[in-house]
């Protein structure tokens, strides 16, 4: 089910930039730092990192913008084998590869609200337990998913709030798949304008 949704995020990514106004396509570049609140299985228990990265943009209404985050991500999870209870607390480094397709609903001058979709690449760069188990069976290297969201822009200002949407399970040393739901909340600041 989720490589269907994967999939389904990239040909509506492709979809929309196929439409998008080329002729009077703009450019923005800018950084942005998050938070980002991370949790396994359920929608309980987050536990928070945070982003820096860059962004660019280029379309006017429907926009392509592709990303490049360094990602801290912090999760804590519980193995449960028979009677016995362990609790883990993991803190992942990644490099993040969103490539988002946007769409101002409101394009006034200077202030624009706008929807975001599209996939998402992550490479670990590095993985840590503060528990004795295996990283390998914690985390795979090369992570899938999916973004969604919803944001403004003032001036040169953008705020955004998503949805990560995992492909990929990750796996503990309990032989139990895990979903990693994620949040992020982001604040950019756009040099070219």
């Amino acid at each position: 089910m989720n490589r269907n949704i994967f999939k389904t995020l990239l040909l509506v990514g492709l979809l929309l930039f196929a439409v998008t106004d080329r002729a009077q396509a703009q450019f923005s570049l800018g950084v942005k730092v998050a938070g980002n609140f991370v949790s396994l299985d359920d929608f309980q228990d987050f536990s928070g990192g945070f982003d820096l990265g860059v962004f660019f943009r280029v379309g006017n209404q429907f926009y392509f913008q592709p990303e490049v985050n360094y990602s801290f991500r912090n999760t804590d999870f519980q193995n449960i084998l028979g009677e016995f209870r362990e609790n883990y607390a993991m803190r992942q480094h990644f490099l993040d590869i969103p490539l988002l397709m946007g769409y101002h609903f409101v394009n006034k001058k200077n202030f624009k609200m706008h929807l975001l979709l599209g996939p998402r690449a992550a490479v670990l760069i590095n993985n840590h337990l503060l528990e004795s188990a295996s990283v390998e069976d914690v985390a795979s290297h090369l992570q899938w998913g999916g973004q969604f969201g919803l944001g403004f822009d003032i001036w040169r200002f953008t705020i955004d709030g998503r949805y990560d949407i995992a492909a990929d399970k990750t796996s503990t040393n309990d032989s139990k798949s895990r979903v990693q739901n994620m949040f992020v909340v982001s604040v950019g600041f756009k040099f070219i304008k």
